[in-house]
């Protein structure tokens, strides 16, 4: 058996017999263990009946933590509420006689973030963050936070800093790849509390993060226009993992309008722990506690804080009766934490030598890897159907590009390489390249693949971005292998590796754009898969491409997602994503029968003669009250796979706040009657933020 055979009867079987990459809500089983998703998440349902899931309540888990942590000393407290780095990248020391065990903790960038080379090589290297939201799957995020807690467990860990959770507002940001959200709070949401119940489901603490990390300066969260920003934009995945049942919260290191995002009391006393209703842990980033002010100013455990993670022992101040009586308070945040998740003291005791040296990837989690990767496709352009590359259409196609052949890279500095982010502990296993997987699957097909442009019918580059600077922009590598396509090839097909949204002054030169944010390992297969036909492309732009660059040097400051913005010029816009397939969007109705404010249900068909595929049906707000306000996305479903002819109904149910504008005027506390429910709207139903293909107008909407 030749190694191409090896590969493609490995990776290929899931979709070659016709396995959708798609899970959907109806085919699961009632006793499978999964989660479920349900309606109050802004995710759709095929289901007209669903309903909601809560997670247990945390009395039990707070009363147990308080009266432990009064019994504690002050050496204790201080031992136990500064985690440092050994075996893990933090651990705290097990406290026996109470039966509390230690927190092992790693990052989760997806995938389990490896220490060494040879460490990379016993992990699955998943797509990044971004990749998985322009998936817009929560089932299958569900499916790769499975098997990365699977993996956290073999290695010994019982809590994941992660997932990453910041909603991007600058599209130009040169870390938009480490994000579940995307740019959209709605999106970020439904997949936030999809990721956190997998992973809790398998006794694993999760840590969403960053808060209080703002690309925006200055942020002032006593003024008013800055909370909306806060209320409407940044907070709302950070409230779905809260509603999800995270056990911890993670601050960042950095400053939002002079103060410390880890000593800023308005967001995590008052808004993450009095408004959001947050019972557990506060952790500091690495060294992020920034505790070294001293008396009278408040320690940062005083300002909201409850574990600090590898911070310096010169920032153990003196304990005072007021910062030993907010230990005790952290102490008992942390340990109800442990509680509500039921991590109990059955895990392995550090250092956990046996666990750490244990292989956690399995068959199962890299197929689960090409899953995530084939469904992170998003096809942006595909002029005269130049895709997919078939016998009939095409004899030869050269390949070219830096990303192609590259291998992963082997070290860890700044600069990353096509597979992971930047700084992310990249890729240091045996993989196929783009090249070859591209290769090896043209062979079963009958298409020779080259390298170069000479004999081609049609030319693929595969390039990206990897560099720190480059977090904008396609690399000049890839740029020069462009122009030498477009001079040289009669039809181009550009496939981009890339960490975020970027600048694509050639777009309109070449027939076919493909774009996958960082696939990780299995990058090969998700772009031999989608190019061939074997896969639909069904993933949808999390963010928007610019048309242009950003006129200010200063592109933090952006105050908006940019399709939230009148002013933002896209390329691609968000929600953007075509389909081998064709669909029809028709029958938008109101639904009487409904338990919510509002419900409204969608018919999705495939009108197309031959293909099959999946479709992200997208639901839009317009306010008509406020005409000034924004159009923005209130929920999102993707339909199973449809045939040729088969049609899908679509059902959204919309609770209070969805129908709500912020409308607070102190500047000074969010109450619940600051969100000012509207009486009609427009829902605009559409295949992304700027392709409508129906609306209803609302009236009347009920608000008891």
């Amino acid at each position: 058996m030749t190694i191409a055979m090896i590969f493609w009867s490995a990776v290929f079987p899931a979709i070659a017999s016709g396995i959708r990459l798609h899970q959907n809500l109806m085919d699961k089983n009632v006793e499978d263990p999964k989660v479920n998703l349900m309606v109050d998440t802004n995710y759709g349902s095929s289901d007209v009946d669903s309903g909601d899931e809560w997670p247990d309540k945390w009395v039990d888990a707070t009363a147990h933590g308080r009266w432990i942590a009064h019994l504690l000393d002050n050496d204790t407290l201080y031992d136990f509420l500064y985690a440092k780095s050994g075996a893990y990248e933090g651990q705290t020391i097990p406290l026996p006689d109470f039966g509390v065990p230690a927190l092992k903790m790693a990052s989760a960038i997806p995938g389990w973030k490896p220490k060494t080379a040879e460490e990379a090589k016993r992990v699955t290297s998943f797509p990044s963050y971004l990749a998985l939201a322009s998936s817009w799957d929560p089932y299958l995020v569900e499916e790769v936070a499975i098997a990365v807690a699977e993996e956290f467990k073999t290695l010994g860990a019982n809590m994941m800093l992660g997932p990453a959770i910041n909603v991007h507002r600058a599209t130009q940001h040169h870390e938009n790849f480490d994000s579940l959200s995307g740019e959209d709070p709605i999106l970020g949401s439904v997949l936030t509390r999809m990721w956190c119940l997998a992973v809790h489901s398998r006794g694993i603490i999760t840590v969403p993060k960053f808060l209080g990390k703002m690309e925006q300066v200055p942020v002032h969260y006593d003024n008013v226009t800055a909370n909306i920003t806060a209320w409407d934009v940044f907070y709302p995945p950070f409230e779905a993992a809260v509603d999800s049942g995270a056990a911890g919260v993670m601050c960042d290191a950095s400053e939002v309008d002079g103060m410390w995002a880890c000593r800023d009391m308005n967001v995590l006393s008052r808004d993450l722990k009095e408004l959001m209703g947050f019972q557990g842990m506060v952790l500091t980033d690495h060294g992020a506690a920034m505790n070294y002010f001293p008396d009278p100013q408040p320690t940062t455990f005083e300002r909201g804080a409850d574990l600090f993670l590898n911070e310096p022992d010169a920032n153990r101040l003196p304990p005072t009766s007021a910062s030993v009586q907010a230990m005790q308070k952290a102490a008992a945040h942390v340990l109800a934490a442990i509680w509500h998740l039921r991590i109990d003291d059955e895990s392995c005791e550090l250092p956990c030598a046996k666990e750490r040296k244990s292989v956690a990837t399995s068959p199962a989690h890299s197929n689960t890897a090409k899953k995530a990767a084939a469904s992170a496709v998003i096809m942006l352009k595909n002029e005269e159907d130049l895709l997919p590359l078939t016998k009939d259409k095409v004899q030869v196609v050269g390949l070219l590009g830096p990303a192609a052949a590259a291998p992963p890279k082997r070290d860890t500095p700044l600069d990353g390489d096509y597979f992971t982010g930047y700084n992310e502990e990249h890729v240091d296993k045996a993989m196929f390249s783009p090249s070859y997987g591209i290769w090896s699957r043209g062979k079963d097909k009958g298409i020779k693949v080259v390298q170069g442009t000479q004999g081609a019918d049609v030319c693929v580059v595969v390039g990206g971005s990897k560099r720190h600077t480059d977090h904008w922009r396609a690399d000049p590598e890839t740029l020069d292998a462009v122009a030498d396509a477009v001079a040289n090839c009669t039809k181009v097909i550009v496939c981009l590796q890339i960490m975020g949204a970027v600048l694509t002054p050639w777009r309109n030169q070449v027939g076919a754009i493909m774009a996958m944010f960082h696939g990780g390992e299995e990058t090969a297969f998700g772009w031999a898969a989608t190019l061939f036909g074997d896969a639909t492309p069904a993933a949808k732009l999390p963010l928007s491409m610019p048309a242009a660059e950003q006129a200010t040097a200063e592109y933090w400051k952006e105050p908006l997602p940019s399709y939230w913005s009148s002013s933002f010029n896209a390329a691609f816009p968000f929600g953007h994503g075509l389909s081998y397939a064709s669909f029809i969007y028709q029958d938008f109705k109101v639904k009487s029968r409904c338990r919510f404010p509002l419900c409204v249900v969608a018919t999705v068909m495939n009108s197309h003669p031959t293909m099959s595929g999946s479709e992200v049906v997208q639901v839009y707000f317009k306010f008509d009250q406020h005409p000034d306000h924004p159009v923005v996305l209130r929920g999102f479903y993707k339909t199973k796979v449809l045939k040729p002819g088969q049609q899908e109904k679509a059902f959204f149910h919309f609770n209070h706040r969805d129908i709500s504008l912020y409308w607070d005027r102190s500047g000074k506390t969010i109450k619940e009657d600051s969100w000012a429910p509207q009486d009609s709207l427009t829902v605009l139903f559409g295949s992304s933020s700027t392709d409508i293909r129906g609306e209803l107008r609302v009236n009347s909407i009920k608000h008891s």
